[in-house]
């Protein structure tokens, strides 16, 4: 191979890298401190009245990202999810607040108590311009 064209394989393959959206890892950590990882998509079981962290790891796929983590959306049950909402079936029990890790990671602990019985879904959602950005679903069942 010649030098252009290993210049032209080098700038196809950093452009196609480019085009998936964020990395997020999520971790559930029960009162007594065990922890298990969540994939969306698959239904997790919670304990009424129990309370719970959602570890969340999220690792931009881009530099210069301009979407801030603050700009990712929790829904549950289609509603933002805030801790005045004392009606949903997971109480957010502080505010969201996202932790710098350095430039492309980025951590966050939410805490909430499962309060109602039943099935619910928490949606998190990165709307993203320049990516496909993120949207995945996580399902709890509580009993």
């Amino acid at each position: 191979m010649n030098p252009r064209q290993i210049i032209l394989i080098a700038v196809f393959l950093l452009s196609t890298a480019s085009v998936f959206a964020c990395e997020f890892t999520f971790t559930l950590i029960n009162a007594d401190g065990s922890s298990r990882n969540l994939r969306p998509g698959t239904d997790i079981e919670l304990e009424m009245e129990n309370t719970y962290t959602i570890k969340i790891e999220l690792t931009e796929d881009h530099r210069n990202c301009r979407l801030e983590p603050e700009d990712t959306d929790f829904l549950l049950e289609e509603e933002k999810w805030k801790t005045s909402k004392n009606y949903l079936p997971l109480q957010l029990l502080d505010k969201i607040t996202w932790i710098k890790e350095d430039s492309r990671h980025h951590t966050v602990e939410i805490n909430f108590q499962a309060i109602t019985v039943g099935a619910c879904e928490l949606e998190v959602l990165r709307d993203c311009d320049k990516k496909e950005g993120y949207d995945e679903i996580i399902r709890f069942i509580v009993n």
